[in-house]
Protein backbone atom coordinates (compact mmCIF):
# COMPACT_ATOMS: atom_id res chain seq x y z
CA UNK A 1 0.00 0.00 0.00
CA UNK A 2 1.79 2.73 -1.22
CA UNK A 3 1.82 6.32 1.23
CA UNK A 4 2.48 9.70 0.68
CA UNK A 5 3.75 12.42 2.63
CA UNK A 6 1.45 15.09 2.55
CA UNK A 7 3.21 18.61 0.98
CA UNK A 8 1.07 20.98 2.93
CA UNK A 9 0.20 21.27 6.74
CA UNK A 10 -2.72 23.46 8.02
CA UNK A 11 -3.00 24.46 11.99
CA UNK A 12 -6.40 25.87 12.97
CA UNK A 13 -6.53 27.34 16.59
CA UNK A 14 -9.59 29.07 17.96
CA UNK A 15 -8.11 32.30 19.46
CA UNK A 16 -11.07 33.04 21.96
CA UNK A 17 -10.64 29.03 23.06
CA UNK A 18 -6.66 29.30 22.97
CA UNK A 19 -6.82 32.48 24.98
CA UNK A 20 -8.60 30.54 27.84
CA UNK A 21 -6.42 27.84 27.96
CA UNK A 22 -3.42 30.36 28.47
CA UNK A 23 -2.31 29.72 24.73
CA UNK A 24 -0.72 32.69 22.72
CA UNK A 25 -0.05 32.86 19.88
CA UNK A 26 2.12 35.09 17.84
CA UNK A 27 0.51 37.80 15.22
CA UNK A 28 2.90 36.97 12.86
CA UNK A 29 1.42 33.26 13.13
CA UNK A 30 -1.77 34.62 12.38
CA UNK A 31 -3.72 34.69 9.01
CA UNK A 32 -5.75 37.90 7.89
CA UNK A 33 -9.22 38.33 8.67
CA UNK A 34 -11.43 38.07 6.22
Amino acid sequence: MPVEQPTKFELVVNLKSAKRLGIFCKQSLRAPTV
